[in-house]
């Protein structure tokens, strides 16, 4: 996944700068002044989403170490920066899905040691799990400033240059489309040798994970009610986990690259994943 750390956060820039070409300052306002969908979003994305990693710990007590470690990790992990393009592709609501991929970026220095500490100490003392001794907060500043600073300017440049910016938009929509093709298949093919032996490690958990979260995103959206477009964005954002930041955090972690299969395997099946979902939903 080296090409994927590395030209990642180059390729999201633009991509997230595009996205908001499209977008007002008056969009996010919505989504304070009516908060119950970021609320509800936050709600599955910070906590319920971490609890279902920690109830597959459980269940599967007697994996191995490192997987148990890399489900935690994975569970915990702030949202994909890409999940902003995918919302805009499945028509779901932009505003709220960039909001909580800020929230979660932000806050995953407070939210991923807060969690391993959880279950190193209290939950389960005796499962092996280790705590992370890495500087978090500059890599959730890092990640807040991918997703904010191109938004803020996209938006900004979309206000002075509004003609301009409506000519180029739907060229910088083809161009992001490339990229994220580019990232997600890239990061296969670099992979492809390995993947075989991959999902033999780890693909059952992390199919597991995924449809575990899936299916608590659907449902708690359906049961509180919310706009379809809000559905989608909530849904997206709690599914996609950022595996490029698990990479970094697990290869600081770590000596040992096994555990950073479960989160390799995670982050290939979970773009496949929505892209066969929401085209399905579409046709």
């Amino acid at each position: 996944m080296e090409f994927v750390k590395f030209f990642g956060p180059y390729g999201m820039f633009f991509v997230m700068f595009s996205i908001a070409l499209s977008l007002t300052a008056a969009d996010f306002k919505q989504v304070f002044i009516k908060p119950k969908a970021l609320l509800v979003g936050l709600l599955c994305q910070m906590l319920l989403v971490p609890c279902l990693g920690i109830v597959l710990i459980v269940i599967f007590y007697d994996l191995p170490t490192n997987i148990k470690t890399s489900v935690l990790l994975l569970a915990i992990l702030p949202t994909a920066v890409m999940s902003n393009y995918m919302a805009k592709k499945a028509d779901a609501n932009i505003p709220l899905s960039i909001s909580m991929t800020a929230v979660g970026c932000g806050l995953a220095f407070i939210k991923i040691p807060l969690f391993f500490y959880l279950i190193s100490n209290i939950l389960l003392p005796g499962a092996g799990i280790v705590f992370p001794k890495i500087n978090l907060a500059q890599v959730s500043l890092a990640l807040l400033i991918i997703v904010t600073l191109p938004v803020i300017l996209g938006i900004a440049f979309a206000t002075k240059f509004s003609t301009f910016a409506k000519k180029i938009d739907p060229i910088c929509d083809r161009i992001s489309m490339l990229i994220f093709l580019v990232i997600v298949f890239g990061g296969i093919f670099e992979e492809r040798h390995e993947l075989l032996g991959y999902f033999q490690i780890s693909g059952i958990i992390s199919v597991i994970l995924l449809a575990a979260i899936f299916f608590m995103a659907v449902s708690v959206t359906e049961a509180m009610q919310l706009r379809q477009i809000d559905r989608r964005a909530i849904l997206i954002e709690c599914t996609l986990q950022n595996g490029a930041i698990g990479f970094v955090i697990g290869a600081l972690m770590f000596d040992d690259v096994q555990y950073l299969i479960p989160i390799a395997t995670y982050a290939i099946i979970q773009y496949l994943f929505l892209i066969v979902y929401f085209l399905i939903r579409r046709s």
